[in-house]
C-alpha cells in the first residue's frame, strides 16, 4: 500500500503503539496516517518554515510529537490540539534527527552544524551538547541502556553515555554513515553506509563484527524488528531489505518505490514494514 498525499520528498517517519504513523516531509507539513486502513487523518499545515527533516513520538504519552527541520528548530507538538507547546531553539544549521531517551525525558538532536544536543523534554532546557563530529550528523539514535549513537558524513559512527556525555568508541566507516539502530535484544549497533552495506559493532569493538552487502546504491535507513531477530535497510537503489541478524542472510527484497528510499520502520509486532521515500509517499508492506 502507498500513501498518498505529501507534494514534496518524505524525509522522516514515526510509529506508536496504537498503530498512529507520523510523516515528516520537504513540503513543510507533518500529516498523520491510520496503519491498518492507510487512511490519512490530520495535517500539520507550515509545521515548520522550512522542510521537516525529522520526526518522533514520545515513548510515554502518545499524544506528545517532536519534529525537527531545516529552519534549525525543534518543535513538541500537542497532537489531539494541533498546537506547539515549545519551539527549542540552540542549532546554527538544519536538524536532521531526533530521537528521544527511553523514559521521555530527554531529546537528543543530531545537526548539520556537526554537533549533537540533548534537551529536557519537560521545560525546552538545553541540557549538553556534545562534540566531536568533523561533518554533519545524520542521525542519532538511544540505546536500551545509557547510550547515544550517532551517524555522520564524517564517515563515522560515534557511540557515546548519554548521562555524561563521553565519546565512548567510534567506529570508522569507507563512506558517508547515514543511519545508526540499536538491537533492541543484545550489544549490537547497525550502521547503514553509503559504500552500499551495513556494518554491526558491538560497543567495544575496533571493527565491525559483521558487514552485510546490502544494495546496489547507498543504504540510506537502518532499523531493528523489536524482536531483535531481523534488521531492515532502505535504500537509494529504491528498495528495502530484510535480513537476518544472527546470519547476515538475506530474506526478503521489498520493491515498490520509484526513488530512494529514505527511511524504514518496523510496527509494534513486527508485521509490517513502514518506509518514506523521495517519490513523496509512505509504503506499507506486509511482511506476516
Amino acid at each position: 500500500m502507498a500513501l498518498k498525499g505529501h507534494t514534496e520528498i518524505v524525509y522522516d517517519i514515526a510509529i506508536n503503539n496504537d498503530g498512529l504513523i507520523a510523516s515528516a516531509s520537504g513540503d513543510k507539513t507533518v500529516k498523520f496516517w491510520d496503519l491498518k486502513s492507510g487512511k490519512q487523518l490530520k495535517t500539520f499545515k507550515g509545521a515548520h518554515s522550512k522542510p521537516v527533516y525529522g520526526v518522533a513520538f514520545h515513548p510515554v504519552d502518545d499524544n506528545l510529537l517532536a519534529t525537527c527541520s531545516m529552519d534549525n528548530e525543534i518543535v513538541l507538538w500537542d497532537i489531539a490540539t494541533e498546537t506547539k507547546l515549545k519551539i527549542l531553539k540552540g542549532h546554527k544549521k538544519s536538524i536532521r534527527s531526533i530521537s528521544f531517551s527511553l523514559d521521555g525525558n530527554v531529546l537528543i538532536s543530531g545537526s548539520n552544524d556537526k554537533t549533537i544536543s540533548l534537551w529536557d523534554t519537560h521545560s525546552g532546557k538545553l541540557l549538553r551538547t556534545l562534540k566531536g563530529h568533523l561533518d554533519q550528523v545524520w542521525s542519532v539514535a538511544i540505546g536500551y541502556d545509557i547510550t547515544l549513537a550517532s551517524a555522520s558524513k564524517d564517515k563515522t559512527a560515534r557511540l557515546w553515555n548519554l548521562e555524561t556525555g563521553e565519546l565512548l568508541n567510534v567506529f570508522s566507516h569507507a563512506n558517508y554513515v547515514s543511519d545508526v539502530a540499536f538491537s533492541p535484544q543484545i550489544d549490537l549497533l547497525a550502521s547503514a553506509c553509503f559504500d552500499n552495506n551495513i556494518y554491526f559493532w558491538q560497543s567495544a569493538s575496533k571493527s565491525p563484527v559483521r558487514l552485510i552487502k546490502a544494495h546496489e546504491q547507498p543504504v540510506l535507513g537502518i532499523t531493528f524488528s523489536h524482536n531483535g531477530k531481523f534488521v531492515a535497510s532502505s535504500s537509494a537503489d529504491n528498495s528495502i531489505g530484510l535480513w537476518d541478524v544472527r546470519t547476515g542472510e538475506g530474506i526478503l527484497r521489498l520493491t515498490g518505490h520509484s526513488e530512494p528510499v529514505r527511511k524504514i520502520l518496523f510496527n509494534l509486532d513486527d508485521s509490517f514494514l513502514i518506509s518514506c521515500s523521495e517519490d513523496k509517499t509512505i509504503g506499507i508492506f506486509e511482511i506476516v
